[in-house]
Formats: structure tokens, C-alpha cells, sequence
């Protein structure tokens, strides 16, 4: 036998319909109840005093067209609550602002160079941050928290960058408190693509799905998060996912990680550009001269789907390398759906590519018949992720103490068979 306190019950009762109307509202109450397995009055209890906080807002009737009184539908109020999110690339830090609908409502990007010191960047991330709640009138005190998405390795529950490969300087870096510290405001963080991997699977493409898997196919390294049962996979030290130092050739490139042959080194971006302009010299190709010096991945593509031959082959064995990485993971895991992120997946054809290769996976049988789409937020997946973050982390206590606390004094012990 043991106890659950009826206040503990109360308040995982409470953030259950938070997070369901967040998730699914305009919901009526009724429809809620089911959702939850609870009863109507205890939902119509919990949102009323919900609503009397400013989290949820009445939001019309249900418009069904069912006979009878029109229920009364409940919805998140937006300005409840604010989260942000961060995300940290090879070039750039964005920051991102969201609504309690997690609807991203603006958005700051400045230039992030690995190689500037740590002190110097994250003062300017402070001032990028503050000007944007002052810019969008938000007041510190609405706002829950912040997440980054991160380039790992990294300590997670830490807040502790460890020794990102592409980022020498920020090497046992404590990120989240530093910044925490200076913004007065709780911060999280994760890898990039766990990030993505949760805002998938709660709001995107993968919403829905027992088991899904987000790759992260940047123009300078590659990443992957899983999801399973709503939550992430992490493995051991954080290290689930890290498809972009698996090894794809035996005895191939060096890669940033110490690693030889790892799927980095063969399908980012910045090699498949020199790979087309070395194989344009090799083969005495006139564009060698013309356009080498200068091309751009966004051109490697574009060229590929016009038919230039040599970056057609390129781009068709980056695909190849990429559903091999893809098909290990689908035997190991064997996702529900692949989604696929990062400025190189928009790139022209690629992720046509990607899937066709996938869908000849031989084995498992159902290999085949995995899905392969490409990440409902675009190129805000990652600030999506950080936004995500935030909100996971740090809803439950913003929420209870917006309704005072819920006392336990003279609650009844439930008494539940073990």
C-alpha cells in the first residue's frame, strides 16, 4: 500500500489540463474530462480557478452544431506567460520570444563567433535579450524562464557546455548560470536537436507519435535527438542521438571530434562544396575557374537539380550517406517517423533524396514505411526547441504560484494498492 496526498494529486490534476488546453485548446470542458480520465467537475473546478488566475481564458462555444446548450469553450490566455528561447550555431545566436501558446512572437539574431571569447558573447546575448522584452513590452516577471539549444557535448542538467568540437573557447563553460544569474531568471538547456526532437513532438510534424527521431543537418556538423513516450532520450552523459560521429567510411577524413570517418566529414556543407570544386579541377571542368572560387552550397544544390553532373553525384552520395546513418537508427530504435532540420535539409532536393534512399531500406521489413518529413518550424526549430525547453521545465511552478499555491492542510491521504 501507499499514500498520494490528495494536494500532490491536485496539482498533477492541475498541470494536466494546463498543458492539455495549451496543447489542444479551444477545448470544452466536457471533451477535456475525457481527455484526462477526470470527472467534470472536478476539469470545471481546476480551469475556473485557473481562469480567476489569467492562465486560461473563456473562449466561445463549441461550434459542433450539436443540439442543446453550446458548451463553453477554454483556451490558454497568451499573455500569461512568456518563455524564451535560444539557439546556438556555428554562426549565429538567435533569441526568440513566445506567447503561451508557445507562438513565437519575435525574433533577434546576432553574429556568434567560435573563436571571440566567452565573456564578450554572452554580455552581447544579455543586451540582445533585454532590448527584445523591452522592444515587445514584456515584463520580466511574465516571463517563466529561458532554454537554449545547444551544440553538445554538453551536461544538461548541469547547464554546462563540455567541449563543443567546432568551439575550442567554450570548453566547461556553466552557460545556464551565468546567464541565469544576469537575467534574474531561471535557465535550461540541451542539445540542439533534443530541443527540436521535443517541439516535434509536441506541436510539429512527429505530435502524436510513440517514437520519433530529429535530425539536425547543419552546413558545419550534424546532430539527432529521439523521443520516446513524450520525453527525450538521453542515454548515457547525454550522449543519445549523436548521429553525425557515427563512422560512415573506415579510415576516412579526420574529423573535429578526434574521430576518422564520421558522417560530419562526408555530408556538412563546407565539404560537399570542396568536394565539387576539387572534382571540377580534377576532370579540367571550366567552372573550375568561373565559379569555384566562389560557390555556395545554396548553388551546389541548384546545379544538382539542373543536371550538372558532378553535383548531382555529390549531392546523390551525401543523400546515400545520410539514409545509411538513417537506416542504422531505424534498426536500432526503429522510429515512428524521421524528421529532418537544419539549414541543409531546405537545401533543393535534398530531403527528396534522403527519403527515397531511406525507402529502400531491405531491413527491418517495415523499414520502408517510416516516415520521412522535414521539421514543421523551418529554421526556427531550434529556437522552438529552446522555447519548448523553457516551458517544460519551469510551467509547473510559474503556474502555482500565479494561483497561490495549492495548501494541503487537512487534505486526505489517497491510499493506492502498490
Amino acid at each position: 500500500m501507499r499514500k498520494i496526498n490528495s494536494g500532490v494529486m491536485k496539482r498533477f490534476n492541475l498541470m494536466q489540463v494546463v498543458r492539455t488546453v495549451q496543447r489542444r485548446g479551444p477545448i470544452s470542458r466536457t471533451a477535456l474530462a475525457e481527455q484526462l480520465g477526470l470527472t467534470v467537475a472536478t476539469v470545471t473546478n481546476l480551469s475556473n480557478g485557473l481562469v480567476e488566475a489569467g492562465i486560461l481564458c473563456q473562449a466561445g462555444h463549441d461550434s459542433t452544431g450539436a443540439l442543446g446548450r453550446r458548451a463553453v469553450m477554454v483556451d490558454v490566455n497568451p499573455c500569461a506567460f512568456y518563455s524564451l528561447g535560444v539557439e546556438m550555431n556555428n554562426c549565429s545566436l538567435v533569441v526568440g520570444l513566445a506567447d503561451f501558446r508557445g507562438n513565437i512572437q519575435a525574433v533577434r539574431v546576432m553574429d556568434f563567433d567560435a573563436q571571440r571569447g566567452v565573456e564578450e558573447t554572452l554580455q552581447e546575448l544579455e543586451t540582445v535579450i533585454r532590448a527584445l522584452l523591452a522592444d515587445q513590452r514584456v515584463p520580466l516577471e511574465r516571463v517563466l524562464g529561458m532554454g537554449m539549444a545547444l551544440p553538445g557535448p554538453l551536461d544538461s542538467k548541469a547547464g554546462v557546455l563540455r567541449s563543443p568540437p567546432n568551439m575550442p573557447l567554450w570548453k566547461n563553460v556553466p552557460i545556464c548560470e551565468i546567464l541565469s544569474r544576469r537575467l534574474k531568471m531561471p535557465v535550461c538547456c540541451d542539445r540542439e536537436t533534443n530541443a527540436a526532437a521535443l517541439a516535434e513532438s509536441l506541436y510539429g510534424v512527429s505530435a502524436g507519435r510513440e517514437t520519433s527521431y530529429m535530425l539536425g543537418l547543419f552546413t558545419r556538423g550534424i546532430g539527432g535527438g529521439c523521443v520516446y513516450g513524450g520525453r527525450v532520450l538521453r542515454g548515457f552523459c547525454d550522449g543519445a542521438g549523436e548521429i553525425g560521429h557515427t563512422t560512415v567510411v573506415t579510415g576516412g577524413a579526420p574529423c573535429a571530434c578526434g574521430g576518422y570517418g564520421c558522417l560530419e566529414t562526408v555530408v556538412s556543407g563546407d565539404v560537399l562544396v570542396e568536394l565539387v570544386r576539387k572534382r571540377w579541377r580534377m576532370t579540367l571542368d571550366p567552372r573550375a575557374a568561373s565559379q569555384g572560387p566562389h560557390l555556395t552550397l545554396e548553388q551546389v544544390f541548384d546545379l544538382a537539380q539542373q543536371g550538372e553532373p558532378i553535383c548531382r553525384r555529390t549531392v546523390e552520395e551525401a543523400a546515400a550517406y545520410v539514409a545509411m546513418a538513417l537506416r542504422n537508427i531505424i534498426n536500432t530504435i526503429s522510429p515512428e517517423i524521421i524528421v529532418l532540420s537544419g539549414p541543409m535539409a531546405f537545401q533543393a532536393g535534398f530531403a527528396d533524396a534522403i527519403r527515397e534512399q531511406v525507402r529502400r531500406t531491405p531491413y527491418p521489413p517495415h523499414g520502408h514505411t517510416v516516415a520521412v518529413e522535414l521539421t514543421a518550424f523551418g529554421d526556427r526549430a531550434f529556437v522552438k526547441g529552446g522555447v519548448t525547453l523553457a516551458m517544460d521545465a519551469f510551467l509547473e511552478e510559474a503556474v502555482l504560484c500565479r494561483c497561490g499555491g495549492l495548501s494541503t492542510d487537512g487534505d486526505e491521504a489517497i491510499v493506492l494498492n502498490s
